[in-house]
Parts: structure tokens; sequence; C-alpha cells
């Protein structure tokens, strides 16, 4: 993703110049390895890995302008069905 969609999608504040946001779906069981209890995160923060803003609920995540470290830790999550 490289942009905003108005009140729909916007908590990465994806019109900053350069920003981007991977997105990944994962299984439940991943997403609940990931994330094991609620909290709050700063959709805004750069390199670091994150329950998607919309689509969390649905076992999606997201990591906005990830380091190449951290795509190469991704890498396994993005071989799952």
């Amino acid at each position: 993703m490289t942009k905003d969609y108005a009140d729909f999608d916007n908590a990465s504040h994806l019109d900053r110049p350069g920003v981007f946001r991977l997105n990944i779906g994962v299984s439940k069981e991943t997403y609940a390895s990931l994330f094991p209890g609620e909290s709050d995160h700063d959709f805004t923060a750069l390199d670091r890995l994150m329950p998607h803003p919309v689509y969390g609920p649905n076992h999606w995540v997201c990591v906005l302008n990830p380091s190449d470290s951290t795509f190469d830790s991704l890498k396994p999550l993005l071989d799952e069905p």
C-alpha cells in the first residue's frame, strides 16, 4: 500500500513521503503467536511488525517500510497458505 484511503484505511499515514505498508495474511495460529494479547499499536511506526489497522481481526499483519533484516524475518510468513 502506498496511500491512505479517506476514512477507511488511514491509520498508517501513508501520505508521508516515501512511506509504504507491506500487508501479509497469516493463519489464525500464527497471528495469535505474534500478538498473544490485545495491546495498543502505533500504526505509524516504521519497521515494526503489527496487526493490520483494518484487517488485523482477519489475521493480517503489516509493517511500514521494512528494513532488509525485517523483511528477511518475514519471508516465512509469505509462504503460509
